[in-house]
């Protein structure tokens, strides 16, 4: 009867242990991911974008009587709320970043945060996120919308149908 009695103290002292290891796991887990996903998206910040320069340049157009002042405060608020629409918590790219990282392990996880303190690959996305990034992304993505429905639209007026685009 001890034996069983000390047997059973065992399992539960094992079990315990291994749940708490779980729940570290689990939180270093999620840190990880927290951390990794604070860095990849800060780095996407709208600070020096093209959009928000241009949603200023249209509502001056449209407010020629408003106060200089109120400009540099606009485009702060612009910026700030921008950010949180495009990359706050449960936007779509936190959704995209937690989905990507789930299937990750956390030795991956680890590996990948220490790759994001990279040097290089921060002048690398800090490159990428400039102004200048930004406007030739716009560009690129105008040049391609543009090819993209007149290839579409040749693809339907090869099967004689009208085009849409």
């Amino acid at each position: 009867m001890l034996q069983i009695k000390a047997s059973a103290l065992i399992l539960c002292s094992a079990l315990c242990a291994v749940a708490v290891a779980s729940c570290q796991s689990n939180k270093t887990r999620d840190q990880l991911i927290n951390r990794i996903e604070v860095e990849y998206l800060s780095n996407r910040a709208l600070s020096s974008s093209p959009l928000i320069a241009t949603m200023i340049q249209d509502a001056r157009k449209a407010n020629p009587n408003a106060p200089e002042e109120i400009w540099p405060k606009l485009k702060l608020e612009l910026i700030a709320r921008s950010n949180d629409v495009l990359f706050g918590k449960d936007a779509a790219a936190d959704h995209l970043v937690r989905h990507a990282l789930a299937s990750m392990s956390t030795d991956q996880l680890a590996r990948l945060a220490v790759l994001l303190d990279d040097p290089s690959y921060k002048q690398f996305v800090s490159a990428m996120s400039s102004a200048d990034a930004q406007r030739e992304l716009l560009v690129s993505i105008m040049k391609s919308s543009l090819q993209l429905s007149a290839t579409w639209n040749s693809i339907l007026q090869s099967h004689q149908l009208q085009g849409v685009h």
